[in-house]
């Protein structure tokens, strides 16, 4: 599997981040783990999702490339559901496209089952008018 060739799992925290092969990146994605639940590029065009730093048990396979199908797991499995119907809400592509191409930053504040905060934000990647690329970040508050 090509996939354990880039990533590890981090047992301490159970986290499946990639490996880019770049030490020094490597440890700043490790440090990563204790300030963020999650980090992804996503496609808004292709709806296409890169995992950089991913909690292991969403258990990722090579069928669920799609970064909604992902996040609808995500929502149902994590989220309190005081917070789902928003939450859920949030992924919508045409208006967080609309949002970025203003310079504003799609983000929302949520409760995990568990009671803890997350912040999740969505950042353009690149630069040019068109917005495609992105990069999803879920923050422990």
């Amino acid at each position: 599997n090509k996939d354990l060739k880039n990533s590890v799992v981090s047992a301490e925290k159970e986290y499946v981040q990639t490996k880019t092969g770049i030490p020094e990146i490597d440890v700043m994605l490790s440090v990563l783990k204790e300030k963020y639940n999650g980090i992804y590029r996503v496609s808004l065009d292709t709806d296409r999702a890169g995992r950089i730093l991913m909690p292991a048990y969403l258990n990722y396979t090579e069928n669920e490339e799609h970064f909604s199908k992902l996040y609808s797991k995500y929502v149902a499995e994590s989220v309190d559901p005081d917070y789902q119907r928003a939450v859920t809400s949030f992924l919508n592509y045409e208006a967080i496209r609309h949002q970025l191409a203003e310079g504003k930053i799609p983000r929302i504040l949520y409760k995990k089952s568990g009671g803890e905060t997350v912040v999740l934000s969505v950042y353009k990647l690149g630069d040019g008018e068109l917005v495609s690329d992105t990069l999803w970040v879920f923050a422990k508050e």
